[in-house]
């Protein structure tokens, strides 16, 4: 077997069947939730609990959104129709990719399950509480923090623009990306003070082909409407956000702060595993709670 076929072999729905084959053997009653990834099953997890959820679920991490999807399809292609399976998708760039909506499928309102866990309010919640900033002399730090990551996200969404409209061309145009770099620090740097451009060759972080054309001109206005916190790449301002809670833990640790009025401890580790806990201040999407209730039929 080539290395292609290997590639399509461990891509296809068969994977992702035997895994459902399995999980329903065990759980022949309950409910079984399919995700893309590890990191959706705590994000899923927790808002599920939020909004009342109470019923067990079995998960199937399918490793990928075109297997969550070959899945789906090659159930409802099967003579036996499981009414107790639910898929969960993020929408990306290129939607369902042609498969039918349904009541049993899920897909994000954003961009990926990241976009809704970098925002001004999460960053607000963690001020007053991981980052104890809940005395007065602390209400004009958490007025420059939140300037400041509003400064941020300005630049970065000109740096990360046409980044972002590569990756939009490719998934509408159908031009096959190698692995996509999601370590922002490729792109640019970041200090607690600014961001810099690295002037990067983003063709080349991002996998383009040597043998396919680099304009990407003619999505300039269907691109232009989106909005650029939600529907770009989530990974891409996650790991933003991540690193300037990490400089801002950096500065509010310090002997000399700059930013907050005097030194605190703080355990919150934003390099940790920390789904949970942002998607547990995180606002509900409107449809996410709509599914979920389905769950209680």
């Amino acid at each position: 077997m080539n290395l292609e076929k290997m590639r399509a072999s461990r891509n296809n729905s068969q994977v992702a069947l035997i895994s459902y084959t399995t999980v329903r053997g065990k759980n022949p009653e309950k409910l079984i939730c399919v995700f893309e990834g590890y990191e959706d099953l705590p994000y899923y997890e927790t808002i599920f609990n939020r909004v009342g959820n109470t019923v067990a679920f079995a998960s199937i991490i399918a490793k990928g959104k075109d297997q969550v999807l070959s899945l789906r399809h090659a159930l409802q292609n099967n003579h036996y129709q499981d009414n107790k399976v639910r898929f969960f998708v993020d929408q990306d760039f290129d939607g369902l990719k042609g498969y039918s909506s349904g009541d049993d499928i899920y897909m994000t309102e954003g961009y990926s399950i990241e976009n809704h866990l970098a925002d001004a309010q999460i960053l607000s919640s963690l001020l007053n509480s991981e980052f104890k900033c809940c005395t007065d002399e602390d209400e004009i730090s958490i007025s420059k923090v939140n300037a400041l990551f509003d400064g941020f996200l300005e630049v970065f969404f000109v740096i990360m623009r046409p980044v972002n409209q590569a990756i939009f061309y490719a998934r509408t145009h159908g031009v096959k990306l190698r692995n996509i770099e999601d370590k922002i620090g490729e792109y640019f740097l970041v200090t607690l003070d600014s961001i810099t451009d690295k002037n990067s060759d983003y063709f080349e972080l991002i996998g383009w082909p040597e043998d396919v054309a680099r304009d990407i001109s003619s999505v300039e206005g269907v691109f232009s409407k989106m909005d650029p916190h939600m529907q770009w790449r989530g990974k891409f301002i996650f790991e933003l956000f991540i690193k300037f809670l990490h400089q801002l833990k950096n500065d509010r640790t310090s002997d000399s702060p700059k930013i907050f009025a005097k030194k605190s401890g703080v355990k919150f580790d934003p390099n940790g595993e920390i789904i949970r806990s942002l998607a547990s201040l995180s606002a509900i999407p409107k449809s996410l709670s709509v599914f979920i209730t389905q769950f209680q039929r």
